[in-house]
């Protein structure tokens, strides 16, 4: 099972960390983590508006998700992530991964969003 949201990492730490604490569920929770809020982040840059307020700090948000309990890792890059795969093959209780992606990549979805709206126009 993984989780996957567009809220900022210390929400997703806040609501769903408790939740599966006491489940012991071999569960991943993958947070892709691109220290902004996502989408909102590359709608405000196609449409040329300050991008400022959709950007967060990065927080490392692995050691509070181990203070509750969970194996964790920080995976910046991808060597990092290929070295996890022991303890997602089979994993112990719930773990999390916060995983460190590149906010200058858009989805192609949001690139499609923006040239359908301009072709309206």
């Amino acid at each position: 099972m993984t989780s996957a949201a567009t809220v900022p990492a210390y929400e997703a730490l806040a609501h769903d960390i408790p939740l599966v604490i006491p489940l012991a569920t071999p569960l991943a929770i993958v947070l892709m983590n691109d220290c902004a809020y996502g989408a909102e982040q590359h709608y405000l840059k196609m449409r040329d508006m300050p991008v400022a307020m959709s950007v967060l700090p990065d927080i490392d948000c692995a050691p509070v998700a181990e203070a509750f309990g969970l194996q964790t890792a920080t995976v910046r890059k991808l060597e990092q992530l290929r070295a996890l795969a022991p303890m997602l093959k089979a994993p112990d209780g719930p773990s999390f991964i916060d995983c460190k992606i590149n906010p200058a990549v858009a989805a192609p979805f949001l690139l499609e969003l923006v040239a359908h709206e301009r072709h309206k126009a």
